[in-house]
């Protein structure tokens, strides 16, 4: 996949979608385990069809924090592209 971004912003964006699935919040704090075994896997996954590339970010978490999507958002929107965000049946994030 080649694409003309800017790395660093780049960079950033995936890191704040990580964090948001991850169910780390603006302070950089992750939830305390209520007990037991949880999965906290995340998952991120690239591909690429004719212009569009498409990045797919999935973990334990739903996102929700309001720091994190609208910084992703104007990232992602300077470098010409769409956020879309979507919930997945059977899964948190």
């Amino acid at each position: 996949i080649e694409a003309e971004v800017d790395p660093q912003r780049l960079a950033q964006a995936l890191a704040h979608l990580i964090a948001d699935v991850a169910g780390v919040d603006a302070t950089g704090n992750a939830p305390a385990s209520a007990g037991g075994y949880m999965d906290n896997t995340v998952v991120v996954a690239a591909a690429q069809r004719g212009e569009v590339v498409r990045i797919e970010v999935r973990g334990p978490y739903s996102g929700g924090d309001p720091v994190h999507e609208p910084i992703v958002r104007g990232i992602v929107r300077a470098h010409g592209g769409v956020l879309q965000t979507h919930e997945v049946p059977g899964m948190s994030g």
